[in-house]
């Protein structure tokens, strides 16, 4: 197995090791301002910086959502973000809301409850972390400094972690 083959097993069997490699290098998304009565008729660019715990909220509502094709619990995704991080959710979600990272709406069921997803320029905000993640990634597996059977064994171990890890926190997210 060559280090591509080993990046890409991996990934598919543990998607989330993207959150557990540390943020290289965060960066800005545009925030569009609606137009204002003042002098310049344009719209005024602000921008939020993607890092921590941004990266870590887009990556729970993609994890949930099954890629951004459905909504899941606004409560979820909070229950999960609180267990890695201690910050104030209801704001960041508003950033990412303003950035329009994301969309939400009632549960149906009960419109006491959100659901949130990805929007299109909150998944590819997410494939750009996820890319420069990978990038440290790839280091786990550098094949000028390990063998092959070693690069198989770290890949195997990582899928063994993934099975044995995500269900519990999945299933306790849900509580």
């Amino acid at each position: 197995m060559n280090q591509a083959q080993a990046v890409e097993k991996a990934l598919r069997a543990f998607p989330q090791i993207y959150y557990f490699v540390p943020v290289i290098k965060g960066f800005e998304v545009a925030i569009l301002t609606p137009k204002t009565k003042s002098k310049s008729k344009r719209s005024r660019t602000k921008k939020i910086q993607i890092k921590k715990p941004l990266d870590a909220i887009l990556w729970m509502i993609d994890s949930l959502c099954g890629s951004g094709k459905s909504f899941c619990p606004q409560s979820q995704v909070k229950h999960l973000v609180s267990r890695w991080t201690n910050v104030n959710f209801n704001k960041e979600i508003g950033k990412l809301y303003e950035a329009k990272l994301i969309e939400g709406r009632d549960d149906p069921n009960n419109r006491q409850k959100r659901q949130l997803k990805l929007t299109s320029k909150g998944q590819k905000t997410l494939a750009r972390i996820k890319d420069q993640r990978k990038e440290v990634i790839r280091l786990l597996f550098d094949g000028n400094r390990l063998e092959p059977k070693d690069i198989e064994e770290i890949a195997l171990s990582i899928e063994r972690l993934a099975a044995a890890t995500w269900p519990i926190m999945n299933q306790s997210s849900d509580s």
